[in-house]
């Protein structure tokens, strides 16, 4: 990893569906596909301009970096090791490079709240 490990997490893949029949994503134990995993999480802030309500709103980004031969896909979720760790789940991921290297595996992440979701 050519990045900054900030710290490790887990990864899941699978979902479940709620009571009212929706598929959310799912942190079950059977579910999880890797422990461990070093992270590099950064959270970024932009600025919007909301027309409807004339106000500038503040939109938080996160995005991570991860070894290049980690399996992460869109759709997995991620969550940080640790007391109270963060939940977000990977909304795409892009792998530049030069010809001599592989470079580092780079995620948009979105954060969510597997409890507000009934998962």
């Amino acid at each position: 990893m050519y990045s900054l490990a900030t710290g490790t997490a887990a990864i899941y893949r699978g979902t479940t569906e709620t009571a009212f029949g929706d598929e959310v994503a799912s942190i079950d134990p059977s579910d999880r596909v890797a422990a461990g995993v070093l992270v590099s999480i950064q959270e970024t802030t932009k600025r919007a301009w909301d027309p409807a309500t004339q106000t500038v709103r503040v939109v938080r980004t996160y995005e991570c970096s991860v070894q290049s031969d980690t399996d992460l896909r869109t759709n997995d979720v991620l969550v940080e090791d640790g007391p109270g760790g963060r939940t977000f789940q990977v909304t795409s991921s892009s792998q530049g490079g030069g010809w001599a290297w592989t470079s580092d595996l780079n995620v948009e992440l979105k954060r969510i709240d597997l409890s507000q979701q009934g998962g």
